[in-house]
């Protein structure tokens, strides 16, 4: 049964356009004029796919040469398994959640645009779909990072995906971030009449016909695209201005398009944890989660101090809950976390499903420091009603001073009904 959370706190309305079923323009939040560019990407997907409930995503990952010296570990496969995670648990239809369909696409660019195949993601399909991704890590061959070859590849994708319902669209970049050119032997649609070897020339028509008024990132996001790039240099040794202008339309300088709406973001490849954070964060939102708390820090306990406050944290679940979300940031290798139930039963955080205090709980990971737990509370039961701690403990004494991050999101049993329609 769809549910609806009525926050007992502060409560955040958007106000929506309501286009009709063949419109292509996007929805957007409500905003004051002029202050589109403050807006967060985030919001924006979670507004849309409230009120669409499809959402069409394209991942387009940097398969240049370059990526062997600027993401040897590849940081950026790493990135798109959590998104895909993250994106999975929800593309279906659950209790405290609405129903929706979300589809992928993971595409590959460095000297033209690589396409890959739309499939709907959903817990049946993510394991697949992650071990696609993962191959990215050996695609790092290409002489080229071509940004224009790669965005109109995936303009082309989102454009000719669709079965005449509008849908969501988020478009994430994975790249080091340099427009940079070595191929000299053939000529690019977008330098008509250049030289192959003049490519100084050709990066030069590319950028203008990226970012010029009405240029192609103007018309991604006229579609309505949110353009989320991550960045995979870690050090700055090389300039990202451009990368974050693309999705953001200004950085510094650097300039790219004339509309900031809808807005976009850009994260460095150190940002990864604030990436997961951020997005699990607007997506548990967009199917009807509530923050139950500020998200916050936490010290770690030595193990043979399990009682030391500094290292928990404390969350209430009342009857009129039926799930909640946590995700844990463990800090450091060698954390680990444990959820203690109202009736004090004590459960190590590992990949796997487990019943604790009545609550049907799934415990899996993003990262290797990421844990997300997912927690269904039958209503039938009222053992799991109360509070709940999040403890986390050094097991190896080598991290004192690590710091935890906790963020939890509730999902609850409140049903709108218009009499006598039904439910």
């Amino acid at each position: 049964m769809r549910r609806l959370f009525v926050a007992l706190g502060a409560v955040v309305l958007f106000v929506l356009s309501a286009p009709d079923a063949t419109s292509d323009l996007p929805i957007r939040s409500a905003r004051n004029p002029g202050q589109a560019e403050q807006a967060d990407a985030y919001a924006e997907v979670a507004t849309c796919y409230q009120a669409r409930g499809r959402l069409n995503v394209l991942a387009l990952v940097d398969e240049s040469s370059s990526l062997g010296n600027t993401d040897p570990g590849g940081r950026r496969v790493n990135a798109l398994v959590a998104m895909l995670d993250e994106l999975a648990r929800y593309g279906g239809p659950g209790e405290g959640r609405p129903s929706g369909h979300i589809d992928i696409q993971l595409a590959g660019f460095g000297t033209d645009f690589r396409p890959g195949h739309w499939t709907e993601l959903n817990p049946a399909t993510r394991t697949g779909l992650e071990d696609e991704a993962r191959q990215f890590a050996k695609r790092n061959k290409q002489n080229d990072t071509d940004f224009a070859a790669a965005l109109i590849g995936a303009q082309r994708e989102l454009a000719t995906k669709g079965d005449g319902s509008p849908a969501c669209r988020l478009l994430m970049l994975f790249t080091d971030g340099v427009y940079d050119l070595g191929t000299t032997t053939i000529e690019r649609p977008y330098a008509p009449g250049v030289a192959g070897s003049d490519l100084k020339t050709i990066v030069d028509r590319g950028r203008h016909f990226l970012c010029d008024q009405g240029g192609l990132v103007d018309q991604l996001r006229a579609s309505g695209t949110v353009l989320l790039a991550i960045g995979l240099v870690s050090d700055r040794s090389r300039n990202q201005s451009f990368l974050q202008s693309v999705a953001e339309r200004d950085a510094g300088a650097e300039h790219c398009g004339t509309t900031g709406s809808p807005p976009g973001k850009y994260l460095a490849a150190e940002s990864l944890t604030e990436l997961v954070r951020q997005f699990d964060s607007a997506i548990v939102q967009a199917f009807g989660g509530t923050p139950a708390t500020t998200p916050v820090d936490a010290g770690v306990c030595a193990a043979d101090r399990p009682g030391d406050a500094r290292c928990t944290r404390t969350f209430a679940l009342d009857q009129g809950l039926r799930e909640f979300h946590l995700l844990l940031n463990l800090g450091a290798p060698g954390v680990v976390a444990d959820l203690i139930a109202p009736n004090g039963q004590v459960q190590r955080l590992t990949p796997a499903t487990a019943t604790v205090a009545g609550a049907e709980l799934t415990v899996s990971r993003l990262t290797n420091l990421d844990v997300v737990v997912d927690g269904r509370l039958p209503a039938t039961s009222a053992v799991w009603a109360g509070q709940w701690t999040v403890r986390f403990v050094d097991v190896t004494g080598q991290n004192p001073d690590a710091v935890a991050h906790a963020q939890i999101t509730v999902f609850g049993g409140l049903v709108p009904v218009t009499d006598p329609a039904p439910p």
